[in-house]
């Protein structure tokens, strides 16, 4: 009888383990996120993106990995211009080949998002499928239909 409670104990033991073991990898699965540190970037008069890293650094072009099949973070935060056009590009680090991969499908090669000045939260969310083509890497290009600057937050992964 003794022997029978000690294993109905161990084998109650053992199911609870398993059992918050398993709510301990699920709930960690959801908190865990992709690239989502913000990389400032610019739009200059001449029609010139800029990227900068965390020191300052200027760059024509910022690569950054795309980890997860989330939406890409985009948030304008100032300059004279009130829309800035951008295409979220998909790339191959050792290949080169890219590709847009602005929007929810691959059906639109010419497709572009349009981020407006100090978008409310809900609004600074692009899809893409960088990681749907295969790319492994993402990196914006920006463009404007009229003269002026811009400036702004982005990153290749979000919380959505």
């Amino acid at each position: 009888m003794k022997k029978l409670r000690r294993t109905r104990r161990w084998s109650h033991m053992i199911q609870v383990m398993a059992l918050s073991l398993v709510l301990i990898m699920g709930l960690g699965t959801v908190a865990m996120a992709g690239n989502v540190s913000d990389t400032r970037w610019g739009y200059d008069e001449n029609g010139n993106a800029h990227y900068y890293t965390s020191n300052g650094v200027s760059h024509t072009e910022t690569l950054r990995a795309k980890e997860d099949d989330t939406s890409t973070y985009v948030y304008m935060t100032g300059g004279s211009l009130n829309v800035i056009r951008f295409v979220i590009m998909g790339k191959n680090y050792y290949t080169g080949a890219q590709a847009n991969c602005t929007g929810p499908s691959i059906s639109n090669p010419f497709a572009y998002y349009e981020a407006n000045k100090n978008a409310a939260y809900a609004n600074r969310f692009f899809m893409n499928t960088v990681n749907e083509q295969g790319y492994g890497w993402s990196f914006l290009y920006t463009y404007s239909v009229t003269n002026g600057t811009a400036t702004g937050l982005w990153s290749p992964d979000s919380v959505y």
